[in-house]
């Protein structure tokens, strides 16, 4: 299976945001739809999972302004409202409020050699109406730093690397302390870690 490729050509945040949106305009609005359906078919109502997306955005934007400004942008080109961008980044808290069970998740495996780079593999496994929602997104946080990362449409990042070595991987673990709150969403943490440029 191949997947769509972008390439961001803004830096500021904003229009980055508004460049993903309007060209990948379908494929966000579809995305959407596609988790509306699965959190009404685990429970949700539409005005929890408002609520939750307008939750997830205000903690983003006190976390990291500029994520948030990226997120009004893609909302922007697409033609939604910034909380609706705000859900599909939260899908996995939302997810985790609803207390949705799935049946597996995603695996990954890495090997470290003691000659040469590491080598790296993970599966995504989704469910299958979501098929279409992966893309691989190139974009420079800043000037020169360049981060690839395999997500999906609407969602700032997902399993990625960046031109100063980093990798993330990304898998669903739950623990008995997980609760219904929502917070900063974790596929906006991952897109901060790949904005590292130096590695200690």
């Amino acid at each position: 299976m191949t997947f769509p490729t972008f390439t961001s050509t803004q830096t500021d945040p904003r229009a980055r945001g508004k460049e993903f949106g309007t060209h990948l305009r379908e494929r966000v609005a579809a995305n959407l739809s596609g988790y509306n359906d699965l959190f009404e078919v685990a429970g949700a109502t539409p005005a929890q999972v408002r609520a939750w997306g307008e939750t997830a955005l205000e903690r983003s934007a006190d976390w990291a302004p500029h994520l948030a400004d990226e997120i009004a942008g893609i909302a922007a080109g697409a033609g939604l409202e910034p909380w609706q961008v705000a859900v599909v980044n939260a899908r996995t808290e939302i997810l985790a409020a609803i207390d949705a069970v799935g049946h597996g998740e995603c695996s990954t495996s890495v090997v470290l050699p003691q000659a040469g780079p590491p080598r790296t593999v993970q599966t995504w496994d989704w469910h299958d109406h979501l098929r279409d929602a992966p893309l691989l997104w190139e974009l420079e946080p800043r000037p020169g730093h360049v981060v690839r990362t395999f997500t999906e449409a609407g969602t700032l990042a997902k399993i990625g690397v960046n031109s100063a070595g980093l990798g993330v991987h990304f898998n669903i673990l739950r623990h008995d302390a997980d609760t219904t709150e929502v917070g900063v969403p974790v596929h906006l943490i991952a897109r901060r870690i790949l904005a590292i440029t130096h590695l200690d």
